[in-house]
Protein backbone atom coordinates (compact mmCIF):
# COMPACT_ATOMS: atom_id res chain seq x y z
CA UNK A 1 0.00 0.00 0.00
CA UNK A 2 1.10 3.55 -0.70
CA UNK A 3 -0.66 4.84 2.41
CA UNK A 4 -1.12 3.63 5.98
CA UNK A 5 -4.43 2.09 6.82
CA UNK A 6 -5.48 2.36 10.49
CA UNK A 7 -5.38 -0.93 12.36
CA UNK A 8 -9.09 -0.95 13.19
CA UNK A 9 -9.87 -0.85 9.47
CA UNK A 10 -7.49 -3.69 8.70
CA UNK A 11 -9.44 -5.86 11.12
CA UNK A 12 -12.35 -5.68 8.71
CA UNK A 13 -10.59 -5.28 5.39
CA UNK A 14 -7.66 -7.29 4.15
CA UNK A 15 -4.88 -5.46 2.38
CA UNK A 16 -5.78 -7.04 -0.94
CA UNK A 17 -9.36 -5.86 -0.59
CA UNK A 18 -8.17 -2.31 -0.01
CA UNK A 19 -5.88 -2.53 -3.03
CA UNK A 20 -8.75 -3.81 -5.15
CA UNK A 21 -10.93 -0.88 -4.07
CA UNK A 22 -8.12 1.56 -4.91
CA UNK A 23 -7.61 -0.02 -8.33
CA UNK A 24 -11.33 0.17 -9.10
CA UNK A 25 -11.41 3.81 -8.05
CA UNK A 26 -8.43 4.65 -10.27
CA UNK A 27 -10.06 2.84 -13.19
CA UNK A 28 -13.34 4.66 -12.61
CA UNK A 29 -11.49 7.98 -12.45
CA UNK A 30 -9.58 7.23 -15.65
CA UNK A 31 -12.72 6.48 -17.67
CA UNK A 32 -15.34 8.75 -16.09
CA UNK A 33 -13.54 11.82 -14.79
CA UNK A 34 -10.18 12.38 -16.47
CA UNK A 35 -11.50 12.54 -20.09
CA UNK A 36 -14.15 15.08 -19.09
CA UNK A 37 -12.36 17.08 -16.43
CA UNK A 38 -13.32 20.42 -17.99
CA UNK A 39 -17.02 19.54 -17.78
CA UNK A 40 -16.54 18.23 -14.23
CA UNK A 41 -14.91 21.53 -13.28
CA UNK A 42 -17.84 23.45 -14.80
CA UNK A 43 -20.24 21.24 -12.84
CA UNK A 44 -18.41 21.94 -9.59
CA UNK A 45 -18.47 25.69 -10.25
CA UNK A 46 -22.20 25.54 -10.99
CA UNK A 47 -22.81 23.67 -7.73
CA UNK A 48 -20.79 26.22 -5.74
CA UNK A 49 -22.71 29.05 -7.44
CA UNK A 50 -26.18 27.71 -6.56
CA UNK A 51 -25.18 26.85 -2.99
CA UNK A 52 -23.96 30.41 -2.46
CA UNK A 53 -27.05 31.82 -4.15
CA UNK A 54 -29.31 29.72 -1.94
CA UNK A 55 -27.69 29.53 1.48
CA UNK A 56 -25.89 32.88 1.73
CA UNK A 57 -27.52 35.83 3.42
CA UNK A 58 -28.98 38.71 1.38
CA UNK A 59 -28.15 40.43 -0.89
CA UNK A 60 -26.36 37.38 -2.36
CA UNK A 61 -28.49 34.52 -1.10
CA UNK A 62 -32.01 33.96 0.20
CA UNK A 63 -31.32 32.60 3.71
CA UNK A 64 -33.22 34.61 6.30
CA UNK A 65 -30.66 36.12 8.74
CA UNK A 66 -33.08 36.00 11.66
CA UNK A 67 -34.09 32.34 11.45
CA UNK A 68 -31.26 30.88 9.32
CA UNK A 69 -33.98 29.20 7.26
CA UNK A 70 -35.07 29.61 3.65
CA UNK A 71 -38.41 31.39 4.09
CA UNK A 72 -40.42 34.30 2.74
CA UNK A 73 -39.79 36.95 5.43
CA UNK A 74 -42.53 39.13 3.94
CA UNK A 75 -45.28 36.53 4.22
CA UNK A 76 -45.91 33.83 6.81
CA UNK A 77 -48.65 32.47 4.55
CA UNK A 78 -46.22 31.95 1.67
CA UNK A 79 -43.77 30.22 4.00
CA UNK A 80 -46.51 27.93 5.33
CA UNK A 81 -47.44 27.08 1.73
CA UNK A 82 -43.81 26.23 0.93
CA UNK A 83 -43.19 29.08 -1.52
CA UNK A 84 -41.18 32.29 -1.70
CA UNK A 85 -42.22 35.26 -3.83
CA UNK A 86 -39.16 36.23 -5.89
CA UNK A 87 -39.05 38.47 -8.97
CA UNK A 88 -42.79 38.22 -9.57
CA UNK A 89 -42.99 34.45 -9.22
CA UNK A 90 -43.75 31.95 -6.45
CA UNK A 91 -40.89 29.49 -6.05
CA UNK A 92 -41.30 26.33 -3.94
CA UNK A 93 -37.92 26.53 -2.21
CA UNK A 94 -38.88 26.99 1.45
CA UNK A 95 -36.58 24.96 3.71
CA UNK A 96 -36.94 25.04 7.50
CA UNK A 97 -34.50 23.10 9.64
CA UNK A 98 -31.50 20.96 8.81
CA UNK A 99 -33.31 18.11 7.04
CA UNK A 100 -35.28 20.35 4.68
CA UNK A 101 -32.20 22.44 3.90
CA UNK A 102 -30.24 19.27 3.14
CA UNK A 103 -33.00 18.16 0.75
CA UNK A 104 -33.04 21.58 -0.89
CA UNK A 105 -29.26 21.51 -1.29
CA UNK A 106 -29.39 18.06 -2.91
CA UNK A 107 -32.14 19.03 -5.34
CA UNK A 108 -30.49 22.29 -6.34
CA UNK A 109 -27.01 20.76 -6.66
CA UNK A 110 -28.36 17.98 -8.86
CA UNK A 111 -30.13 20.54 -11.05
CA UNK A 112 -27.18 22.86 -11.57
CA UNK A 113 -24.63 20.07 -11.98
CA UNK A 114 -26.56 18.83 -15.00
CA UNK A 115 -26.49 22.14 -16.92
CA UNK A 116 -22.92 21.95 -18.31
CA UNK A 117 -23.60 18.41 -19.52
CA UNK A 118 -26.82 19.43 -21.26
CA UNK A 119 -25.09 22.30 -23.03
CA UNK A 120 -22.35 20.03 -24.39
CA UNK A 121 -24.85 17.33 -25.40
CA UNK A 122 -26.95 19.81 -27.38
CA UNK A 123 -23.98 21.57 -28.97
CA UNK A 124 -22.52 18.21 -30.02
CA UNK A 125 -25.59 17.76 -32.23
CA UNK A 126 -25.45 21.26 -33.75
CA UNK A 127 -23.13 20.60 -36.69
CA UNK A 128 -23.57 24.04 -38.28
CA UNK A 129 -22.63 25.74 -35.00
CA UNK A 130 -19.61 23.46 -34.64
CA UNK A 131 -18.48 24.39 -38.16
CA UNK A 132 -18.65 28.04 -37.14
CA UNK A 133 -16.71 27.44 -33.91
CA UNK A 134 -13.97 25.59 -35.80
CA UNK A 135 -13.11 28.89 -37.51
CA UNK A 136 -12.66 30.67 -34.19
CA UNK A 137 -10.17 30.37 -31.29
CA UNK A 138 -12.88 28.42 -29.43
CA UNK A 139 -11.92 25.41 -31.54
CA UNK A 140 -8.91 24.98 -29.20
CA UNK A 141 -11.31 24.01 -26.42
CA UNK A 142 -13.74 21.84 -28.36
CA UNK A 143 -11.89 18.53 -28.37
CA UNK A 144 -14.71 16.99 -26.36
CA UNK A 145 -17.08 17.37 -29.29
CA UNK A 146 -14.87 15.05 -31.34
CA UNK A 147 -15.74 12.32 -28.84
CA UNK A 148 -19.47 12.93 -29.13
CA UNK A 149 -20.61 9.32 -28.93
CA UNK A 150 -18.54 8.49 -25.83
CA UNK A 151 -19.64 11.66 -24.11
CA UNK A 152 -23.31 11.05 -24.95
CA UNK A 153 -23.10 7.62 -23.30
CA UNK A 154 -21.37 9.10 -20.24
CA UNK A 155 -23.77 12.04 -19.94
CA UNK A 156 -26.82 9.87 -20.54
CA UNK A 157 -26.13 7.73 -17.48
CA UNK A 158 -25.54 10.78 -15.30
CA UNK A 159 -28.67 12.55 -16.53
CA UNK A 160 -30.81 9.41 -16.19
CA UNK A 161 -30.18 9.15 -12.44
CA UNK A 162 -29.64 12.83 -11.69
CA UNK A 163 -33.25 13.73 -12.55
CA UNK A 164 -34.43 11.14 -10.02
CA UNK A 165 -32.16 12.53 -7.29
CA UNK A 166 -33.45 16.02 -8.04
CA UNK A 167 -37.11 15.00 -7.92
CA UNK A 168 -36.90 12.69 -4.91
CA UNK A 169 -35.30 15.30 -2.66
CA UNK A 170 -37.87 17.93 -3.72
CA UNK A 171 -40.65 15.49 -2.83
CA UNK A 172 -39.07 14.59 0.52
CA UNK A 173 -38.80 18.26 1.44
CA UNK A 174 -42.38 19.05 0.44
CA UNK A 175 -43.73 16.03 2.32
CA UNK A 176 -41.75 17.10 5.39
CA UNK A 177 -43.52 20.48 5.20
CA UNK A 178 -46.94 18.97 4.59
CA UNK A 179 -46.95 20.59 1.15
CA UNK A 180 -46.96 17.51 -1.06
CA UNK A 181 -49.50 19.14 -3.38
CA UNK A 182 -46.70 21.38 -4.71
CA UNK A 183 -45.80 18.41 -6.91
CA UNK A 184 -48.85 19.01 -9.09
CA UNK A 185 -49.81 22.63 -8.29
CA UNK A 186 -46.56 24.41 -9.26
CA UNK A 187 -44.66 24.74 -12.52
CA UNK A 188 -41.57 23.27 -10.86
CA UNK A 189 -43.50 20.23 -9.66
CA UNK A 190 -45.32 19.57 -12.94
CA UNK A 191 -42.21 20.02 -15.09
CA UNK A 192 -40.31 17.74 -12.69
CA UNK A 193 -42.96 15.03 -12.99
CA UNK A 194 -42.84 15.19 -16.78
CA UNK A 195 -39.04 15.05 -16.80
CA UNK A 196 -38.74 12.17 -14.35
CA UNK A 197 -41.07 10.00 -16.43
CA UNK A 198 -39.91 11.03 -19.92
CA UNK A 199 -36.15 10.89 -19.31
CA UNK A 200 -36.04 7.12 -18.63
CA UNK A 201 -37.88 6.55 -21.91
CA UNK A 202 -34.93 8.19 -23.66
CA UNK A 203 -31.99 7.02 -21.57
CA UNK A 204 -32.84 3.53 -20.30
CA UNK A 205 -33.23 1.89 -23.75
CA UNK A 206 -29.73 3.08 -24.68
CA UNK A 207 -28.32 2.03 -21.31
CA UNK A 208 -29.86 -1.42 -20.91
CA UNK A 209 -31.37 -2.59 -24.22
CA UNK A 210 -29.12 -0.98 -26.80
CA UNK A 211 -28.18 -4.34 -28.41
CA UNK A 212 -31.83 -5.11 -28.96
CA UNK A 213 -32.52 -1.77 -30.68
CA UNK A 214 -31.58 -1.53 -34.35
CA UNK A 215 -31.17 2.24 -34.40
CA UNK A 216 -29.92 5.16 -32.30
Amino acid sequence: LEFRVPGFILRFLEVETVNRIVRKFKLWYKHNVAPYWKIKLAQILCVIYILLLTFSYPPIGIRDPNTNNIIDPASEENTANGVIYVNGDYRPVVAIGGWQQFCLAMSRMSAFSIYPMLVVVFVSKMKALQTFFVKTPLSLYMGLLNEGHEYHAHAGVYIAFDVWVHTIFHILRWISQGNGELLWTTNAGISGLITVFVTPLITFPMMYWKKKISYE
